[in-house]
């Protein structure tokens, strides 16, 4: 099983950032450096982002059933889900370098055994303070399900194995346990996240001059694009446009993007010979028609996603709006379109 994609990665990381982290219960150790309580309420979040998917449930909701910080024995969140009388346990880690490992697996089983004991002695502040209310539903609910959420490349044979003997125990005495447990991997992740960011997607014709394309090992068409069709798609779908960039737009004031500008606004028709160009992926790329002259052809092109060059058509958007009158007509940038392939293909 493969890891999160790194685009997916930041895509996730932006979400928790935004729906979740605000809303979790406060961090019992703040005396950490602020770089390593980010990372900490990542992975906090990441518990919240899984109950919120899973269990269809508002961000809020989600998020205050994360007890993840010290002394939690390895159960990052807890939440009954009252329509389906399921009590949900949550372990989830953030690390896409990592699979879900023997030592992480033997920590989550053994607070899940010192929860249906009732054994709340050494919990942190997050348990303590919910005392009474995961008392009522250990001794009430019908179901337990357990959750194993990650962002690597997998759970090791051996978690598998510990945890697995957990739900076989017949010592424990609990008969609640839902098998199998939930793996929330990598592919879960990502297919989610498309739901969240539900962008519509980008369909459009484009007209490269001096074209040319191989089919090895990927479909791929190279050619110039006049940057203002490029701005054109950029103001008609904003943030759709790249759904699959790793870095959002830095703002015009960086220094390269000042450079975009003034190129732009005194030579635009050297602007090819002073961009690194525009990289795209592509769920499908037709050519239509015969070619034209000097190499030039039209692409009918489906689920098109920039993936490098956002700096370069955000600027030029940026740089239009504030300056309508300017004339760039004569700017061209190179471009490369890469069709995805099929086994990593959303919707055609």
């Amino acid at each position: 099983m493969a890891a999160i994609q790194p685009h997916h990665l930041t895509i996730l990381e932006q979400a928790l950032a935004r729906d979740f982290i605000p809303k979790l219960p406060p961090l019992l150790d703040t005396k950490p450096p602020v770089e390593q309580q980010r990372k900490k309420n990542l992975s906090r979040a990441f518990g919240a982002f899984a109950l919120h998917r899973i269990c269809e449930i508002p961000h809020n909701e989600a998020a205050k059933a994360v007890v993840d910080d010290f002394d939690d024995f390895g159960v990052d969140a807890i939440y009954y889900h009252s329509s389906t009388d399921t009590l949900y346990l949550v372990q989830a880690k953030l690390k896409s370098a990592e699979q879900f490992s023997q030592e992480e697996a033997l920590a989550f089983c053994q607070g899940i055994r010192k929860l249906i004991k009732q054994d709340f002695t050494g919990f942190n502040k997050n348990v303590q303070d919910r005392l009474n209310e995961i008392e009522d539903v250990l001794d009430n609910c019908s179901h337990i399900q357990l959750v194993v959420a990650h962002t690597g490349s997998g759970i090791s044979h051996h978690a598998k194995v510990a945890v697995q003997e957990l739900l076989d125990d017949e010592d424990h005495g609990e008969e609640r346990f839902i098998t199998p447990i939930i793996d929330y991997d990598a592919t879960r992740v990502a297919a989610d996240l498309q739901q969240v960011k539900a962008y519509q997607r980008v369909d459009t014709d484009i007209w490269l001059h001096k074209c040319a394309s191989i089919d090895m090992p990927r479909v791929t068409y190279f050619g110039l694009v006049r940057l203002e069709e490029l701005v054109k798609l950029h103001q008609k779908y904003d943030e759709a446009l790249y759904e699959r960039n790793i870095r959002a737009f830095l703002g015009h004031k960086t220094d390269v993007n000042i450079s975009i500008r003034e190129t732009l606004k005194d030579n635009p028709q050297e602007f090819l010979y002073l961009n690194n160009g525009v990289a795209a992926l592509c769920q499908m790329i037709e050519p239509k028609g015969a070619k034209g002259s000097k190499g030039g052809r039209k692409l009918r092109i489906r689920g098109f996603s920039i993936i490098n060059g956002a700096q370069t058509i955000a600027s030029a958007a940026s740089f239009l709006a504030d300056t309508p009158d300017a004339e760039i007509s004569t700017a061209r940038v190179s471009i490369t379109l890469i069709r995805e392939h099929p086994t990593v293909m959303r919707i055609i």
